[in-house]
C-alpha cells in the first residue's frame, strides 16, 4: 500500500465547513511555480500554484498538498467554495496560493495537480550537511517589489522589512543573493550579518528600524512569475508578479 501524508497547507477562508447555500469545487491549475533546487532536509518546502476563480460566485476555500513518500510525487489542489445562485457576476479572478508542504526526505519530488495532471513541476530536496536550518542569517524581509527602470536590460528589486532592536550592535543586510530558476522563479538570499555600533549607520533605517534596500537585477521575470524571499522564521515571503 502507498504511504501518503496528506498535509492542509494554507486556509484563506475561516470557514470549515461550506456555507449553507453553497457548494465546495475543486479549481483547475494553471501554473505551478516551485523552488526546484535550493532545498534540504532541514528546510519547510513551499511551493506556489495560481489559477482564476471563473465568476463572482466563486471563492477560496482552501488549498492542499498531498505527498506520496514512496513515489516521491506532491499532489497539489485548491478547493473553492461556489454560492449556489442563478445569477453570478461575469468576473474572472485570478488566485494564487502559496502551499507549506512542510519538511521532506532528499530526492527530487514530481509535482502534479490533482485536477488538471498535466499541469507538472518538480523540485530537489537535498541531503543537510548539518542539523542547522540554514548557513546563512537572513534579514526580516516583509515585502518585495520589482521596480521597473528606464533600461531594458535591469530591474530593481526593492527589499522591505523591520530590523530587530538589539541591545549591542544592529542587524544590516550584507549581501543580497538572487537566483532565476528556469520555471520563472527568482529565488532571494537577504543575507544579513550583526555589526558593531560603530558600523551601524542611522540613515540605513527609519525611526522604527524599518529597512528599504534595492538590488540591481541584470534578467527579470518574464509575464507570471514567483519572487520567494527567504526569512529568518524558515518560512519564506512569496510575491506573485502578474506582467500581463
Amino acid at each position: 500500500m502507498k504511504q501518503f501524508l496528506i498535509i492542509v497547507a494554507l486556509l484563506n477562508c475561516g470557514f470549515s465547513t461550506s456555507p449553507s447555500n453553497s457548494y465546495r469545487e475543486l479549481l483547475p491549475i494553471e501554473g505551478i511555480l516551485a523552488i526546484r533546487s535550493g532545498y534540504d532536509t532541514n528546510d519547510h518546502v513551499e511551493l506556489a500554484v495560481w489559477g482564476y476563480l471563473p465568476n463572482g460566485c466563486y471563492r477560496l476555500s482552501r488549498s492542499e498538498a498531498q505527498v506520496d513518500v514512496q513515489a516521491k510525487k506532491i499532489y497539489v489542489q485548491v478547493e473553492s467554495y461556489v454560492r449556489d445562485q442563478k445569477a453570478c457576476h461575469d468576473v474572472i479572478s485570478p488566485f494564487l496560493e502559496v502551499i507549506k508542504v512542510g519538511f521532506l526526505d532528499a530526492g527530487q519530488y514530481q509535482i502534479e495537480s490533482s485536477v488538471n495532471p498535466e499541469v507538472t513541476d518538480f523540485l530537489q530536496v537535498d541531503g543537510s550537511s548539518s542539523s542547522a536550518q540554514d548557513n546563512f542569517l537572513y534579514a526580516p524581509v516583509d515585502q518585495a517589489e520589482l521596480i521597473d527602470t528606464e533600461s531594458q536590460n535591469a530591474n530593481l528589486l526593492q527589499l522591505k522589512g523591520t530590523y530587530p532592536h538589539l541591545i549591542e550592535g544592529c542587524m544590516r543586510i550584507v549581501d543580497v543573493k538572487t537566483q532565476f530558476l528556469p520555471n520563472n522563479v527568482l529565488v532571494v538570499q537577504p543575507i544579513a550579518d550583526i555589526l558593531k555600533n560603530s558600523l551601524c549607520r542611522k540613515e540605513d533605517v527609519d525611526g522604527h528600524n524599518r529597512f528599504s534596500y534595492k538590488v540591481t537585477l541584470t534578467q527579470g521575470l518574464k509575464n507570471k512569475g514567483l519572487i520567494h524571499v527567504r526569512t529568518p522564521t524558515g518560512r519564506a515571503l512569496n510575491q506573485f508578479v502578474n506582467f500581463n
